[in-house]
């Protein structure tokens, strides 16, 4: 997805699963396994997942955290892909090159 904004100026629908396992990470990464400024030592099961309840186990304010703090998380992670990108573009587009050519890398 940075990669598509920084060669095309623009972002498509291409990316949504990566979109949505991002998302997921995230969450799980804050919801799971309290991995954020005052999370404590708490673990609420994802939605859909074996243990979660049809009622989430936490209030909206914790709710409302958890939306923040992953946006923040993939916020930042755009962030630093793209900068990532940017400093490696050259890299970038010999990998690109090899695999139009090769449509495969082998080491």
């Amino acid at each position: 997805r940075v990669s598509e904004l920084i060669t095309f100026g623009h972002l498509s629908t291409g990316a949504s699963d990566d979109l949505q396992k991002v998302t997921q990470i995230a969450y799980s990464k804050v919801s799971q396994l309290s991995m954020y400024p005052g999370g404590g030592h708490l673990s609420f099961p994802l939605p859909g997942q074996q243990g979660a309840q049809i009622q989430k186990p936490y209030s909206d304010d914790v709710a409302e955290l958890f939306d923040e703090e992953v946006k923040s998380i993939v916020d930042s992670a755009f962030k630093r892909t793209k900068a990532l990108l940017e400093e490696k573009a050259e890299e970038v587009q010999r990998v690109a090159e090899h695999l139009l050519k090769y449509e495969v890398i082998t080491r």
